[in-house]
């Protein structure tokens, strides 16, 4: 569960920015230098979670946080680290350590675009939503293989786009991404935070940790809505435009799609894996038709096949495992 943060004497922020990190000190900095460009009217502070116990880049990492502190000496930061691994974990510190009456969440490897504070929390700070989020757009600067298609396997890489209209999200077709999220502090602990049982944490790469919460909120009745003008910039590694990486993470998607399909039908028949392999065959279907709409012959829809196939093999092995 997550639990308040300790009382302070100085009057609150009514924004704590949360970043966890982990072993990424350059694109952490990267992150601070744009988000120090804020002004955003409003009281706020950061609070950098260091995911490693080790302390492999802590100097690095501190040497990031005195930088901010140079630069920015009117919105406080602080550095905490968290030992039990994963993004879960160190979400839910973050949560704990935050001071404001809403959370806004980035990830160490995206940049915010001008502007993005104001709007990302606006719905939250402002108006009767629990929750708001907007795009994640891939390193438009790095040349992509002949293979990759952002619109078709971009998702995999965290890229995420519900359209240009702003609009409230539904329980099971959408979600937000906590790379580009706000959340009112009180809706995240009264549904526990993160649920550890999702998130990568070292070599397990579960995902679907955002989907989870998400659809927690909108349990609730709150409302969750999408801001599209909200915009920030991934990374997009080399070490991650490699098919063998992109399977893989494929291949984690799909053990994460059952691990959260199997909370809806934990009522049925053997715990549910009889209907959740009737859903994957139904859901590869939907989607082989779809790349033969798109023209088997092309490289990008037959690596997007592939992905299909891989995400489905990891389900059934989820359903089988699990």
């Amino acid at each position: 569960m997550v639990e308040p943060p300790a009382t302070e004497n100085s009057t609150p922020p009514r924004v704590s920015v949360v970043i966890p990190t982990f072993r990424r000190a350059a694109s952490l900095g990267r992150c601070l230098e744009q988000l120090g460009h804020e002004r955003p009217g409003f009281g706020w502070e950061v609070v950098v979670v260091d995911n490693d116990p080790d302390g492999a880049a802590a100097d690095d990492v501190v040497s990031v946080v005195e930088r901010w502190r140079g630069r920015r000496p009117d919105v406080p930061i602080r550095r905490v680290v968290e030992s039990a691994s994963g993004a879960a974990h160190a979400r839910n510190r973050g949560i704990a350590e935050a001071r404001g009456e809403v959370i806004a969440m980035l990830d160490d490897d995206v940049v915010p675009t001008d502007g993005w504070l104001p709007l990302v929390v606006a719905p939250v700070l402002d108006g009767p939503a629990a929750a708001a989020g907007g795009r994640v757009v891939l390193d438009p600067r790095v040349r992509r293989p002949r293979w990759f298609d952002d619109d078709a396997v971009g998702g995999y890489l965290t890229a995420h786009d519900l359209g240009d209209t702003a609009h409230d999200l539904d329980y099971f077709g959408e979600l937000l991404v906590t790379a580009n999220a706000a959340f009112r502090r009180d809706v995240l602990q009264a549904v526990g935070g993160f649920d550890p049982a999702f998130g990568p944490r070292g070599r397990v790469q579960m995902v679907c940790d955002d989907a989870h919460l998400t659809r927690q909120v909108l349990a609730r009745g709150d409302r969750v809505v999408w801001v599209p003008d909200a915009l920030v910039i991934h990374d997009l590694p080399a070490s991650r435009l490699r098919l063998l990486w992109l399977f893989r993470r494929a291949w984690w998607q799909g053990r994460s799609d059952w691990r959260l399909e199997r909370l809806e039908l934990a009522g049925r028949r053997a715990g549910g894996r009889v209907a959740g392999v009737v859903q994957v065959g139904k859901w590869l279907r939907q989607e082989l038709r779809a790349r033969r709409a798109e023209g088997l012959t092309r490289l990008p829809v037959i690596v997007h096949g592939a992905c299909d196939l891989t995400r489905m093999a990891g389900r059934l092995w989820g359903i089988a495992v699990d």
